[in-house]
């Protein structure tokens, strides 16, 4: 039954395939991870790479959500990272109490399972995270400070803004979001979506984010996404730009 929430799979490419050297990572092992120019690093000074699996919506599939069932992943499957997809539309219209319940039951059994975990504030019907910025604040602002400093937890702010969302709104919204996690999580990775549902680096490469372990989020499903796409990561990927992907 677990492979019903396999939706995606998850990896970093700024940390994987573009680097030979890169290593399977653990929280355990490798601690806090860090961005230097485009790569993904350890507390170690090695560039890692990150394998795993994304939820689908946390209040659709609450079962899922367990200490037994991470465990699993992380001994049979060898997965170093789960992210947790937690709508935000849904969180802000009648499911915030459930939904941060099952945040906190997920991060609690990624950490348990020496996984890395991702926080996803799961933009999507709303199109522009902009639309519910204060609920957001309110929601990072209460993770970061139950959990300051974890070196398991990886933040992504905006999953996939889509329609006519450009990325100076995407980059104002960050620039309101990431220093609310910055006062209780000071290093930790923080994943910023991009335009047509994260497929659009260049918007960010022209105008980069002024923060410390930024990345930005490229997502890749191959039955749709083809050579145009690819280009796209390549050329951004030669420019510097720390790209994750967090779909794919």
């Amino acid at each position: 039954m677990i492979k019903t929430i396999i939706i995606t799979a998850i990896f970093c490419l700024a940390g994987a395939s573009f680097v030979s050297a890169a290593v399977p990572a653990r929280p355990s092992v490798n601690g806090q991870l860090h961005v230097e120019g485009r790569h993904l690093m350890d507390e170690h000074g090695n560039s890692v790479v990150l394998n795993g699996i994304s939820t689908h919506g946390l209040t659709w599939y609450p079962d899922f959500v367990n200490k037994d069932r991470f465990q699993q992943l992380s001994l049979e499957w060898n997965c170093d990272l789960i992210r947790l997809a937690m709508y935000s539309d849904l969180y802000v219209n009648g499911k915030s109490r459930e939904s941060m319940e099952l945040v906190r039951k997920g991060i609690d059994a990624a950490i348990a399972s020496d996984m890395y975990v991702i926080v996803d504030w799961h933009v999507l019907t709303e199109k522009d995270p902009n639309v519910y910025i204060n609920e957001a604040g309110d929601f990072f602002r209460t993770i970061s400070s139950e959990y300051p400093d974890s070196p398991n937890i990886i933040y992504e702010i905006c999953n996939e803004p889509n329609g006519d969302t450009e990325w100076a709104s995407i980059k104002s919204y960050a620039e309101t979001i990431i220093p609310i996690i910055r006062a209780n999580s000071p290093d930790s990775v923080i994943l910023v979506g991009t335009p047509d549902y994260d497929k659009d680096l260049t918007s960010a490469s022209r105008s980069p984010l002024d923060f410390a372990n930024i990345m930005y989020v490229l997502h890749f499903y191959a039955a749709t996404h083809k050579d145009d796409l690819r280009a796209e990561l390549v050329a951004n990927h030669k420019d510097n730009l720390p790209i994750f992907v967090s779909e794919c």
